[in-house]
């Protein structure tokens, strides 16, 4: 089904690496929705509700001449949720923020469209699902803010999908954007931090460092399951032993913990197969955005 989604018009940046100068990569994958606040800032929510879910950060270093280092830390829900927001501030850094959303007919029916395009990730408030949504204040929780950096769908699931809600087929869905990806040009020395914050509390800073010159810095935020994205599935969907003796929803139906939509009306997402008892909900959790809300509460 060819659509025209959003109302954003398309912000397209390509961000070179000045001499001596450093690329950072976000990748976010797991149960995180987006917003964005025209080109000044992106926020996105982590839903730390969802049963078995923990957040946790692995960072991979590139130097020129080949070498790497990585490091990572984990987040439970328990820590995770005593911030309300927490702030990505990097000195050094180009201002600013893009976005790759497409102009003009969009079929994801089929995949020869602009691999970027953010169109590919699932929109709550667009006419393929809801439109405008009430979110509940406080459950995607911590946001994170971001204001630097060229947002786009990072990698476009390789199966077709169908729009449910329970057993019933809604409608044929097509290919979905598996999760979204930044790039951010940081001068070298530019220093990165994490500014937490909580109503009524003073704010915690946490320094990661400096960026060193002629290096990439590659950093995986996720927020599922333990063990459900594995280094080899970057590219592919990850394997899966679900049981189909019933349905089984996906665990994207938790967004709805902070979607004010009676149960009557969740979707979910199925494998478009030939049998469609046996198609499989995603087995991994995809990120999913809000293209009429700017502020996420």
């Amino acid at each position: 089904m060819a659509t025209k989604q959003g109302t954003k018009k398309t912000q397209r940046t390509n961000i070179s690496t000045a001499a001596g100068a450093a690329m950072l990569t976000l990748n976010f994958k797991g149960l995180f929705i987006f917003c964005f606040n025209g080109s000044s800032e992106c926020q996105a929510g982590v839903l730390s509700t969802a049963p078995g879910h923990q957040m946790y950060v692995e960072v991979l270093k590139k130097s020129k001449t080949g070498e790497q280092s990585e490091f990572s830390f984990t987040l439970s829900p328990m820590v995770s949720r005593l911030k309300d927001r927490i702030h990505l501030e990097i000195n050094g850094a180009t201002p600013g923020i893009a976005s790759e959303f497409g102009t003009g007919a969009f079929d994801r029916m089929k995949q020869d469209a602009d691999q970027r395009d953010l169109r590919w990730i699932a929109d709550y408030e667009s006419s393929e699902l809801h439109g405008k949504v009430n979110l509940r204040p406080g459950v995607f929780k911590p946001v994170l803010h971001i204001t630097n950096g060229t947002f786009y769908t990072a990698g476009v699931s390789p199966k077709q999908y169908l729009l449910v809600r329970g057993w019933n087929t809604v409608k044929d869905f097509g290919y979905m954007g598996r999760y979204i990806g930044t790039d951010i040009n940081v001068a070298a020395g530019g220093e990165i931090k994490l500014r937490m914050e909580r109503k009524g509390e003073s704010d915690v800073v946490v320094s990661l460092g400096k960026v060193e010159a002629d290096c990439t810095y590659e950093a995986t935020i996720v927020n599922s399951r333990p063990g459900e994205f594995q280094p080899d599935d970057r590219d592919t969907d990850s394997k899966t032993t679900r049981n189909v003796g019933g349905y089984e929803p996906s665990d994207m139906q938790y967004y709805y913990h902070g979607i004010d939509k009676d149960s009557t009306e969740w979707y979910d997402f199925r494998e478009k197969t030939e049998n469609t008892i046996l198609g499989l909900p995603p087995s991994e959790c995809y990120n999913m955005l809000l293209g009429q809300t700017n502020n996420i509460p």
